[in-house]
């Protein structure tokens, strides 16, 4: 749960930082998962990608950062792209998206449009910070307002509003159950 948002839950709707929280303002995250046709496409587990020219900014490939569940012929290539509420990308027809991130994996070199057996898209609303002048004084009022409850926690991107990878999320999630664990 975003932390302006529990906070609010835990405050009968009080933050005490404005009900706008333009601060706390959060991207949305949309995942275009392609199946290919070819054991392996990229020689690491992500890339970014800042060519305003393409529909992503980052790709990576799900069998490098696990290979289970893979058939050994086939991978999947994920494009993320972030977006706001009235982009195109997050309004638009989905098919069309799918589209565009093919065609721009085409573009720089990485597939043949034919290689694609498979899509899917997933839209992830509130996913990324925006780190907006502000934030910091707001997270720090939020906070303050958190420590209130002594049984309650925030964690993770949207608990701690900071741009998380998954690793760091894993790692602040294994200190917290020994930390609970030992009392």
């Amino acid at each position: 749960i975003p932390l302006n948002k529990l906070v609010n839950l835990l405050n009968n709707g009080q933050s005490g930082i404005g009900s706008s929280n333009e601060s706390l303002a959060m991207r949305h995250c949309i995942i275009v998962y392609l199946l290919i046709n070819r054991r392996q496409v990229l020689d690491t587990q992500w890339a970014f990608c800042p060519d305003a020219n393409l529909p992503f900014s980052r790709i990576f490939e799900q069998k490098l950062l696990a290979a289970n569940g893979f058939p050994e012929s086939q991978t999947v290539l994920c494009c993320d792209l972030t977006c706001g509420d009235n982009d195109s990308c997050w309004q638009g027809d989905e098919a069309d998206l799918v589209k565009r991130c093919i065609l721009g994996l085409v573009h720089i070199g990485l597939i043949k449009e034919e290689e694609v057996v498979n899509q899917s898209v997933v839209k992830i609303p509130r996913f990324y910070p925006t780190g907006e002048i502000g934030v910091a004084q707001d997270k720090d009022k939020l906070f303050e307002q958190l420590s209130a409850f002594e049984n309650v926690v925030s964690i993770g991107r949207l608990g701690l509003i900071e741009y998380l990878n998954v690793d760091h999320c894993l790692d602040i999630a294994m200190f917290l159950a020994e930390r609970f664990a030992s009392g």
